[in-house]
């Protein structure tokens, strides 16, 4: 049985015990998000696709099809990146 400093008053108490005797605070572990890396870099690189098929439109002739996919590619791979992230979500 560990002791450990409470977040709230900074006194000591024990690892195990619910809240902090002095205090009242509730010892609870903080919560880390554990989503993987994978799919919040498919977002990423959807972002980054998205974003430079807009400049490519934009800087054509608006009739650039590659752009339209890219963009198109971006939305799709970014939507798919967030239901991944909320599938696996831990």
């Amino acid at each position: 049985m560990a002791l450990i400093k409470c977040r709230e008053c900074n006194k000591e108490m024990s690892g195990n015990a619910k809240s902090c005797p002095h205090c009242g605070n509730p010892n609870q572990p903080e919560t880390i998000e554990s989503t993987g890396k994978k799919w919040k870099g498919m977002q990423l690189w959807a972002i980054l696709i998205g974003v430079a098929g807009i400049i490519l439109f934009v800087k054509s002739d608006h009739e650039n099809t590659v752009s339209a996919f890219m963009i198109f590619g971006g939305a799709i791979g970014f939507v798919l990146g967030k239901v991944g992230a909320w599938w696996y979500h831990r």
